[in-house]
């Protein structure tokens, strides 16, 4: 091999390692990694893949470097994404899925690679069909043994007999030590759109069929998004294979985390609110009457975005026309123990996928309090303190800023994990999309690249 063609591979690998797409691609995979193979319990192995997912983040959004990959980056980081669902198959009490799962790692890598369009139609089909084959046999019997999962049956089980859903008790886990638990009877202890939400599925006898329903709205509002990016047709298979790989989505639909609900609203409202404001509004409503732990990821738009601020406000003012006659109905008192005291009373969990899992499991101690908020604040300016260029930078910075966030938090599992996982998907699917269009919704003044220029990538 020439000199000359091994400066080639150099400068085609070197380009490869600096582009904003893979690093964002790469992130994402080790993500969903670090976070799926213990089902987003701790261990010293998956704590560091999901560091070392938060640097890639980290240097996505300092790169600069805006061409698209080719299809092999994809095929090998996408199919190795999707592969985790083989890991995780026969632990989570699904041997049966073992099969469906290597159906679904296959289709995605030929998906990611065919470029004939019956070709890529035939393989999204079979990848679809292999997901939902996994979802069904996760909704059979035995029902998940999760406090979550009966709080929800029970708690739109009392909307549909005109009951406040905060009225009955349940079996709830808490933790006393690190590694100790007692069960108490709680009261239901998200906001009260988690309990409407899955109205539907109680009357068909199982909420979690309301998580299914969430997770096309997901992916059609993920896919949507990658149709209004420069290359449309190409970014929109690649993403919907990737809407498909993500490791995480049976178990979360399986133990019917509430969480899914909270990221499509979100993925709604990015999607339509260019051209759909008002129902970009209403799915946002959605991410504030949930459960609160998405928030954060709002922030960067927030800071940089007079419009986004303007949406936001109206969300929360219809989110608390919807909360307020359930706080009435229970008690602000009760209702705020409900919701948030009953979290803040709890030990913290020596089994979360957290900074402070480590540290306890190194010393038998937490970490102290000073540590948490200067990482968190270093993470915050870094994640903060430039203009985002598009809407790509503004998602990586929200994944950036939760996933230090559950980092450094008192327990944090596979569910809150999904939140960063999906915004980098969300990020993948808008690269170079501006986030405004006009200069007139910009928040705050900045320095370098404008926020709400024209997309950034070159046909």
């Amino acid at each position: 091999m020439s000199e000359q063609t091994n400066a080639n591979r150099r400068h085609t690998f070197g380009h490869l390692a600096l582009s904003r797409e893979f690093l964002l691609l790469a992130s994402l995979t080790v993500l969903s990694l670090g976070s799926t193979i213990r089902l987003g319990t701790y261990s010293a192995s998956a704590l560091e893949l999901v560091g070392m997912a938060a640097i890639l983040m980290g240097a996505a959004m300092l790169s600069r470097h805006e061409a698209s990959i080719g299809a092999l980056p994809w095929m090998v980081l996408g199919g190795g994404m999707a592969a985790v669902v083989l890991i995780y198959a026969d632990p989570l009490g699904m041997p049966r899925a073992t099969w469906p799962a290597t159906v679904l790692v296959v289709a995605i890598v030929c998906l990611l690679i065919v470029r004939a369009s019956a070709l890529r139609w035939i393989t999204a089909a079979i990848a679809a069909g292999a997901l939902a084959a996994m979802i069904v046999l996760a909704l059979r019997p035995p029902l998940p043994g999760i406090d979550v999962f009966q709080t929800l049956q029970g708690a739109s089980n009392a909307l549909l007999h005109g009951q406040n859903p905060y009225q009955p008790t349940f079996p709830v886990e808490v933790a006393v030590t690190p590694f100790s638990f007692v069960n108490i009877h709680g009261h239901f202890d998200y906001l009260p759109v988690a309990a409407i939400i899955t109205v539907p599925g109680r009357l068909l006898g199982d909420v979690r069929l309301m998580s299914v329903v969430a997770l096309v709205a997901l992916i059609a509002f993920t896919v949507h998004l990658a149709w209004q990016s420069s290359e449309p047709r190409t970014r929109a298979v690649r993403i919907g294979a990737l809407c498909l790989a993500v490791p995480m989505t049976v178990a979360i639909i399986y133990f019917s985390w509430v969480d899914i609900y909270s990221m499509a609203g979100f993925a709604g409202w990015i999607a339509l609110r260019g051209r759909h404001r008002g129902w970009s509004i209403a799915l946002l409503v959605i991410t504030f009457t949930v459960k609160p732990v998405i928030l954060i990821a709002l922030v960067p738009a927030l800071l940089w975005s007079r419009r986004a601020r303007f949406e936001a406000l109206v969300a929360v003012a219809i989110a608390i026309v919807l909360i307020l006659p359930f706080a009435l109905a229970t008690g602000i008192g009760n209702f705020y123990q409900d919701i948030i005291g009953i979290q803040a009373s709890q030990n913290f969990r020596g089994d979360g996928l957290t900074l402070n899992a480590a540290w306890y499991a190194i010393n038998g101690h937490t970490l102290p309090v000073w540590f948490g908020l200067a990482a968190g604040a270093a993470v915050a300016v870094y994640a903060l303190r430039r203009r985002p260029r598009d809407v790509a930078d503004v998602l990586c910075s929200g994944a950036l800023l939760s996933t230090a966030a559950f980092l450094l938090a008192k327990w944090a599992f596979l569910n809150y994990y999904f939140i960063p996982v999906w915004l980098l998907v969300l990020a993948l699917a808008d690269r170079g999309v501006p986030f405004e269009s006009s200069a007139a919704d910009l928040g705050l003044p900045g320095a370098g690249v404008v926020f709400g220029r024209p997309s950034l990538e070159k046909g």
